[in-house]
């Protein structure tokens, strides 16, 4: 009968503790969250329109060392002259070359990539391209 008993109590603890969780989870279901200065609901931020939102991308390379040389950026709006480019090269490299130039009047920007030593046997996945105020 001891036996009887125990999985008995075990039962109903078990039962109590999912209920409880239950009852838990109702709850958190119906709070409301009203923004104050104390939370992290509470800001607003106005952002300018885009100066460029399309551009395309080349590279250049050297048959001799089969690095890459350069990175060519074409297209840019010259709404986006005297704003900062910022670039990150994607690679399967050990490390992702980066980057950065004030804009000029030109719709093109040249990166020079010889110092980042980039072999051409990376692959170049994909290009990050950032241009910011």
């Amino acid at each position: 009968m001891a036996k009887k008993r125990n999985s008995r109590k075990v039962l109903a603890v078990v039962l109590g503790v999912a209920g409880i969780a239950g009852i838990s989870m109702a709850s958190a279901s119906t709070l409301t969250v009203t923004p104050s200065t104390s939370n992290i609901a509470v800001g607003s931020g106005t952002f300018a329109a885009a100066c460029d939102d399309a551009v395309s991308v080349t590279y250049t390379y050297d048959a001799a060392t089969l690095k890459y040389t350069t990175m060519v950026v074409n297209g840019i709006n010259a709404a986006c002259s005297g704003k900062t480019m910022t670039f990150k090269l994607n690679t399967s490299g050990a490390t992702d070359p980066t980057g950065t130039a004030v804009l000029t009047a030109a719709t093109s920007q040249t990166f020079d990539l010889t110092a980042a030593n980039v072999s051409v046997s990376n692959s170049l996945d994909t290009v990050d391209l950032v241009i910011s105020s």
